[in-house]
């Protein structure tokens, strides 16, 4: 597949070893990012984990939060909490969603963390002017690993955080159940409810037009006080296995000009749903093939929906189409009707190399993929895929569109080191990316040029893209 277009470096910068970072700009009205130091999920799961514990475990930073922000260009604004800092890599995995930005009336914006400290679950709030630490709050369990923040009562101070648990409760050793945290303004617990297919990527939008927010966690719709409203019907009378049941993520759509909606759900049970806004089955499609996955579960495994993207993805089509990612096995494109119009696999790409430490298709993330909308001015939207080594922009169809230059910086070691390991290039313990292999990507209009530009970074650097019409010698510094 040959490119069309060319992603040209503006400039690069360093960063302080990230597993995550998000764009804010509602600090000052422009963009800043907000880099986090965290394990991740991996912080309560290897501390009830004996053999991983003790294999690798016991030399990771449990209760790593460092917070940095910075502007676009880099330089830092504020920082909190202990930088890691040190020559090992230290392991996370899915740390994507312990970040939150929030904003109350008549009052500074805040940041709000999930993590651990001493073993127990901590939610801090921080200043976003300042990084000011203002409070920490201790959470009934230490495996909440989401922040939802949306609007709600007066009386719970216009807001509400909602936390979820994940991973931890889908293994023996774990708590064993799921459930999510519904805390007022300042952090006051009102309920904590019962969420079996919660997993990952829940949603927090209006669904009833009332100016509060409600949540969709995993199959279940709750209002903005933590009331159950419905399950979604295909699950009413069905239980729920935690572990291969579970909804990977919610995606709520609208289509334009249209005040109803619809939410498109990545199940884990090898399942697409779209279900309507009373939780009714528009359609279900099953995705279901043995495969052999490389050093992960006992393999043949099921293939099941991971993840997805929704927006205007063929040319000269101005309909909606769904992009999903079945892992990093397979991808279709279905329309809004769930009728499949491709099925194929996106290769790798790695324009500096493989790292010899990294196997092929053993790069697995939280968030493989994200949807760039209009960038080239057409109103076709396309998808930045960062799964499969260096990153690139496709269609709906698997083309690739855009190559993003090739920094020789962006060279990632060949060698594995970690301490207590030998140091002749062993492979990383489970997923590569965990250990920092791989790219990661946002999307912003970071310079106010009125189209979005392209960010690709690893723990080391953080590269700015804009799309060019052919390649140049790419400008870093």
């Amino acid at each position: 597949m040959m490119s069309k277009l060319y992603g040209e470096c503006l400039y690069h910068f360093a960063v302080k070893e990230p597993s995550t970072a998000r764009i804010t700009d509602i600090r000052t009205g422009d963009p800043e990012i907000l880099w986090l130091q965290s394990m991740g999920v991996m912080d309560p799961y290897l501390s009830f984990h004996p053999k991983l514990s003790s294999k690798w475990g016991d030399s990771q930073p449990f209760g790593l939060c460092h917070v940095t922000l910075t502007s676009p260009k880099g330089q830092v604004i504020w920082e909190a909490g202990k930088n890691y800092g040190a020559k090992g890599p230290y392991f996370s995995h899915f740390s994507d969603g312990m970040t939150a930005v929030d904003s109350i009336s008549d009052k500074s914006s805040r940041v709000l963390v999930c993590g651990t400290k001493a073993g127990k679950g901590i939610l801090r709030i921080f200043d976003l002017s300042s990084g000011h630490l203002q409070k920490e709050i201790i959470l009934p369990r230490n495996d909440y690993t989401w922040i939802l923040s949306g609007r709600g009562e007066k009386t719970h101070g216009g807001r509400m955080i909602v936390l979820t648990t994940q991973d931890v409760g889908y293994y023996p050793g774990g708590h064993g159940r799921h459930s999510a945290l519904f805390l007022d303004a300042q952090g006051s617990i009102i309920k904590e409810v019962q969420v079996n297919g919660d997993g990952h990527f829940p949603a927090c939008f209006d669904a009833d037009g009332d100016g509060f927010d409600e949540f969709m966690l995993g199959y279940d719709l709750f209002d903005h006080e933590g009331t159950h409203l419905w399950r979604a019907e295909y699950w009413q009378d069905k239980p729920i296995r935690a572990l291969h049941q579970h909804a990977d993520q919610v995606n709520i759509y609208r289509a334009p000009g249209d005040k109803s909606w619809s939410a498109i759900i990545a199940g884990s049970d090898a399942g697409l749903y779209r279900i309507d806004s009373r939780g009714r089955t528009i359609w279900r499609k099953s995705f279901y093939k043995r495969i052999k996955r490389f050093r992960f579960l006992p393999w043949p495994h099921p293939l099941h929906v991971q993840f997805l993207c929704v927006g205007k993805l063929l040319p000269n089509d101005t309909k909606d189409y769904i992009f999903v990612l079945h892992n990093r096995y397979c991808m279709t494109l279905l329309d809004m009707d769930g009728k499949v119009l491709w099925r194929g696999k996106l290769p790798e790409n790695w324009p500096g190399g493989r790292p010899a430490c990294v196997g092929a298709d053993t790069i697995h993330m939280g968030t493989p993929m994200v949807l760039w909308r209009n960038p080239l001015g057409n109103g076709q939207d396309l998808l930045i895929y960062n799964e499969a080594g260096w990153p690139y922009a496709i269609d709906g169809f698997g083309e690739k569109v855009v190559d993003f230059s090739w920094p020789s910086e962006a060279r990632q070691p060949d060698i594995f080191n970690l301490p207590g390991f030998p140091e002749i290039g062993p492979e990383p313990p489970v997923r590569p990316d965990d250990w920092g292999y791989g790219y990661h990507c946002l999307v912003h209009d970071i310079n106010d040029d009125g189209r979005d530009e392209v960010l690709i970074y690893d723990r080391r650097f953080c590269w700015v893209y804009q799309i060019d019409s052919e390649p140049k010698n790419s400008k870093t510094g």
